[in-house]
């Protein structure tokens, strides 16, 4: 009988310490603050960071191809993880390239190594100019950490970066 006794004393005090979890549990989860993601996630471009438009001079270059030499093109926009340029042939998707950005106010321009993860046509180019001209979005895959600050600074002056 003491036997028993003990083990329904065991039982009430095993339901009590999971109720006080349960309860703290509660408590830590709703005093979490809610975050909503906007814009970034809420269409089919699932960017990580801010994209501004800029038109920048840029060259670029595709080591993989014989007698591609470097070529020039101009950006539509840039971010801190990529860039879209627009140039005169189409490149293919996963084909790395160099490309050389100049940046305004800055000496030197930055040079990295990119993915091409997408491809479009520019039709409003072709109609207006009678030039076939590609959108090549490119990923930043290998970029120096002072082609990163000078980045970092030119988006954050055109009032897109808080650093707050």
């Amino acid at each position: 009988m003491l036997v028993l006794l003990q083990i329904i004393i065991v039982i009430v005090l095993l339901l009590t310490m999971y109720a006080l979890l349960a309860e703290e549990r509660r408590k830590r989860k709703s005093s979490l603050p809610l975050v909503r993601l906007t814009s970034s996630w809420e269409d089919k471009n699932r960017r990580f960071f801010t994209r501004i438009e800029a038109d920048l001079s840029a060259t670029y270059h595709r080591p993989k191809k014989n007698n591609s030499g470097v070529r020039s093109s101009t950006t539509r926009n840039i971010s801190m993880g990529g860039v879209c340029i627009l140039i005169k042939e189409k490149l293919t998707i996963s084909e790395k390239i160099s490309l050389t950005v100049s940046l305004p106010e800055c000496s030197n321009p930055i040079t990295v190594l990119g993915e091409v993860v997408w491809v479009k046509e520019d039709v409003k180019h072709l109609e207006t100019r009678g030039i076939r001209a590609f959108e090549i979005g490119v990923q930043f895959k290998e970029i120096s950490s002072m082609a990163q600050d000078e980045l970092f600074r030119f988006i954050k002056e055109r009032g897109k970066i808080s650093c707050e």
